[in-house]
C-alpha cells in the first residue's frame, strides 16, 4: 500500500513525517543550518589565515605531560559512526512527542522529509550566542536521541554551567556531559566527555586545522603558541573533572577526541566541518558520546605505555595566587607571600607548597620486545625543527609504533557486519594477524631488521611476531590511526 501511495502522490505532497517516527532516517538526514555571523561580531580574517586572539591564560607546566599527539583516520570514524547509529538507533515509530516537558530535551534540527519546527536563535555577535547554537541546535537533538535509544542515558544531560568561574570565558566555554545524583553539587557531578566551544572570530578554520594537527605539547619553553594554549585547557578541564573524551568545536567546525588513561598521549580526528556528510555531525556525536559512556560497540581509547597518574592535585606556586598578569604590586606580592606563609585556617589554603614533580622521569618499564638500535622501537626519527614544530612529516607509524606499546587493535571499517565486530585486523605489507579484542596477548619478539629493498616482498608466514619494522622512510599507514612518530622522551627532550 505505501509503495502504490508514493507512486501516486508525489514527495511534495506527502505529509512531513515526524523524527520519532523513524529516528534512525531523521539523524541521517539532518545537517546543521548555516550560522552567519552579526556584524557587532569581530571581523574575520582572510581564509587561510589566523586571527590571533586567542589569548587564553594556558602556560607551560612540569605536570602537564601531553607529550604526542595521534590524529584519527577519518574513513574509519565516518564508517563506524554511520555503522553505529544504522544498528543502534531505531527505524520503527516510537510514538512519543518530538519534546520532553519534564527533561527539557527535543529535536530541533531540520531534516529532508520531517516535520521539525527549528529555533530562532540569531545570529552570534558573542560567546554567549555561539553557544547557544551549539547546545540548541546539535546537542539538545543528540540529547533526545539517546534519551530515546539508551535507558542508561535518561539521567545525563548537557551542563553549561562548568565555565562560570573561568578567567578565559569570553575565549573558551565547556559544556559537560553529565550525571548529577542525588544530594550532588554541579561541581561533584559524574563527567564522562565535555564540549569546548571556542568562536570562530577566535579560533579561525585555520587555526582550527593547526589545532587538530599539533603534534604535542613542547616542555622546552617558557611560552606557547596558540594552538598549544588551546590544548592545554583542554587537557587541564578534562583532568580536572577525571574525563578522558572531549569534542573541541566552533559550531562550523568540529573535532572528536580522547586521552590515553595515563594523560600522555592525545587521540583527535581531522576537522569535520558542520554541514559534513561523512559523516555528519549528529551520527559522529551520538557515535562518540556513547563510546565515552562505555555502551556496546563503542571506540576503546589503547592502552599505551606510560606513567599513569595516581593523584589530581596540582603543585601550587606564587604566581597561582598572584594571577596571570606579568606586573603585581606590591600589595598582591605581600598577599601571595602571607597565604604561603599563613597557616591553613587563614586563607583555606594548604600552608606549604608541594614539591614540583621530578624533571626527569623514570623510563618505561622493558618490554619483552627486542628494541634494537635499528628497530623502530627506539624511535630514533631524524626531524628538523621545523618538522617538529608544524608536525608536518611524512613517516607515519602504525598503531605498533607507540613507544613499548601493548597491541591494541580496532575493526576493519570495511567489515562492520555485527558478526565480526569483536574482532580486529591488523595488516601490514601482506602480513595479518588476528587477535581478538579485550585480551591481553602476550607480544612476540621483533625480527631482525630488513633492508629496505625487501620489504614489500611476500612473507611466508613462518614469523608469527606481531610486530614488522619498518625503516624511517618508508609510511605505514594504521588500521585507525595514523601515529605522528615525534615522541617525547621521558628526560624531557625530543629525539634527534
Amino acid at each position: 500500500m505505501e509503495k502504490w501511495h508514493a507512486l501516486l502522490y508525489p514527495a511534495s505532497w506527502q505529509k512531513p513525517k515526524r523524527a520519532p517516527s523513524n529516528l534512525q532516517e531523521y539523524i541521517s538526514k539532518a545537517i546543521l543550518p548555516s550560522m552567519a555571523i552579526a556584524s557587532c561580531a569581530p571581523q574575520l580574517p582572510p581564509q587561510g589565515h589566523g586571527a590571533h586572539r586567542n589569548h587564553l591564560t594556558a602556560r607551560p607546566e612540569i605536570w602537564r605531560r601531553l607529550e604526542v599527539l595521534h590524529s584519527i583516520v577519518p574513513e574509519y570514524f565516518d564508517n563506524v559512526s554511520k555503522w553505529y547509529v544504522g544498528r543502534y538507533i531505531p527505524s520503527n515509530d516510537l510514538n512519543v512527542p518530538d519534546g520532553d516537558e519534564v527533561r527539557g530535551d527535543q529535536f530541533t534540527l531540520r531534516s529532508e522529509g520531517f516535520d521539525v519546527q527549528e529555533r530562532m536563535i540569531g545570529y552570534p555577535g558573542n560567546m554567549d550566542r555561539v553557544v547557544r547554537w551549539v547546545v540548541e541546535f546539535p546537542l539538545l537533538t543528540v540529547e533526545r536521541t539517546l534519551h530515546l535509544t539508551f535507558q542508561q542515558t535518561l539521567e545525563w544531560t548537557f551542563d553549561t554551567s562548568m565555565s562560570d568561574l573561568d578567567v578565559d570565558r569570553e575565549l573558551f566555554r565547556t559544556v559537560c556531559w553529565t550525571r548529577t545524583q542525588v544530594g550532588e553539587t554541579t561541581k561533584d557531578a559524574e563527567c564522562a566527555l565535555m564540549v569546548f566551544i571556542q568562536p570562530p572570530w577566535i579560533m579561525t578554520p585555520y587555526e582550527l586545522k593547526s589545532f587538530s594537527d599539533c603534534p604535542g605539547l613542547r616542555i622546552d619553553t617558557e611560552t606557547y603558541k596558540g594552538k598549544e594554549r588551546t590544548w592545554s585547557k583542554v587537557w587541564d578541564y578534562c583532568f580536572r573533572k577525571k574525563c578522558h573524551w572531549f569534542i573541541f568545536t566552533t559550531y562550523r567546525g568540529w573535532v572528536f577526541g580522547a586521552f590515553s588513561r595515563g594523560w600522555t598521549r592525545g587521540f583527535a580526528t581531522p576537522v569535520f566541518q558542520y554541514n559534513s556528510t561523512s559523516p555528519n555531525i549528529l551520527e559522529g556525536l551520538i557515535f562518540w558520546i556513547s563510546s565515552a559512556m562505555g555502551l556496546a560497540d563503542g571506540w576503546h581509547i589503547p592502552e599505551v605505555s606510560e606513567d599513569c597518574y595516581v593523584s589530581f592535585d596540582y603543585p601550587c606556586t606564587i604566581y597561582d595566587a598572584m594571577g596571570t598578569c606579568e606586573k603585581c604590586n606590591e600589595e598582591d606580592m605581600a598577599f601571595a607571600l602571607s597565604i604561603v606563609a599563613e597557616p591553613v585556617t587563614s586563607h583555606n589554603l594548604r600552608s606549604t607548597i608541594p614539591a614540583p614533580p621530578l624533571h626527569s622521569f623514570p623510563p618505561p618499564p622493558p618490554s619483552d620486545t627486542s628494541w634494537g638500535e635499528g628497530s623502530l622501537g627506539c624511535l630514533q626519527d631524524s626531524l628538523s625543527e621545523n618538522s617538529l614544530e608544524d608536525g608536518n612529516s611524512e613517516t607515519r607509524l602504525s598503531p605498533d609504533g607507540l613507544l613499548n606499546n601493548k597491541m591494541v587493535l580496532y575493526p576493519d571499517p570495511n567489515a562492520l557486519a555485527p558478526g565480526t565486530w569483536r574482532e580486529s585486523i591488523s595488516k601490514w605489507d601482506g602480513q595479518a594477524n588476528v587477535l581478538t579484542t579485550g585480551e591481553e596477548t602476550p607480544r612476540a619478539g621483533s625480527p631482525l631488521p630488513q633492508d629496505p629493498d625487501d620489504m614489500d616482498q611476500s612473507d611466508d608466514g613462518s614469523d608469527d611476531s606481531t610486530v614488522v619494522e619498518l625503516p624511517p622512510t618508508k609510511n605505514a599507514l594504521g588500521l585507525w590511526l595514523t601515529s605522528n612518530p615525534i615522541e617525547m622522551r621521558f628526560d624531557d627532550t625530543y629525539l634527534e
